[in-house]
């Protein structure tokens, strides 16, 4: 029993640690996907570890505070599995960009062998943002703040599969982000990625991302490479 607890101790530190880390690195921002509009099939799973070099810009809040701009790598890893035929749900982690969960819906093609393919899908990511405060009267930095970042994110996934060694695809998305902190606010984001997938049991992947917080005027960037099996 005393053995049980401190491993349910040690669980709960991990945990702590990883939810922190995830949540207070950088900004919960759009990385990439490392995904095709393939569902995964019925009762089977797949993950997979990717890195992702990440660059923003500043963002600038309505009280003249900033989110800070940042270019690092993200590490993230990823598991799928498929409810049914068509619907699959997915969990990541990402340390430097948080925790996020979704699902997948296959529309057309999403298990052909080749050709087009089709796929709707819906995401949550919970991270987090520094934000510095605008400057004191006597010009002094202000200070730098924690936020929490809460991002609804609808994804259209769209490929094409020109044999089971290759494929290309497309994800275009919206996210509408909500702000918690030091003011509440919600703004909206659109980008799209771009991705490359290579081999046929361990997947390669190459991954391209770029997006704009429209109503913070700051452009988002990422590339990354992925495998999963």
């Amino acid at each position: 029993m005393a053995g049980l607890d401190r491993n349910s101790h040690r669980f709960f530190i991990l945990l702590t640690v990883a939810l922190w880390t995830a949540m207070s690195t950088t900004g919960c921002v759009n990385t990439a996907t490392f995904q095709s509009a393939e569902v995964v099939g019925h009762g089977e799973s797949a993950k997979g570890i990717g890195i992702t070099y990440v660059e923003t810009g500043d963002r600038e809040f309505d009280d003249g505070s900033v989110g800070r701009s940042f270019s690092l790598p993200i590490i993230s890893g990823w598991h799928r599995h498929g409810l049914t035929e068509r619907l699959e749900i997915r969990g990541m982690y990402s340390i430097g960009a948080g925790l996020e969960g979704g699902v997948k819906y296959g529309m057309s093609g999403y298990s052909e062998a080749t050709g087009g393919q089709l796929s709707l899908g819906s995401t949550l990511r919970l991270g987090g943002m520094r934000r510095r405060s605008p400057p004191l009267e006597d010009g002094a930095r202000g200070d730098t703040a924690w936020e929490a970042v809460l991002d609804a994110i609808v994804p259209v996934y769209v490929g094409y599969r020109f044999s089971d060694r290759f494929a290309l695809s497309a994800t275009p998305h919206y996210a509408l982000r909500t702000i918690s902190g030091i003011d509440n606010e919600i703004t909206h984001l659109v980008g799209s990625n771009v991705g490359l997938e290579f081999g046929t049991n361990g997947l390669f992947f190459i991954d391209l991302m770029g997006g704009y917080d429209i109503r913070g005027a700051s452009p988002l960037f990422s590339v990354g490479v992925a495998t999963s099996r």
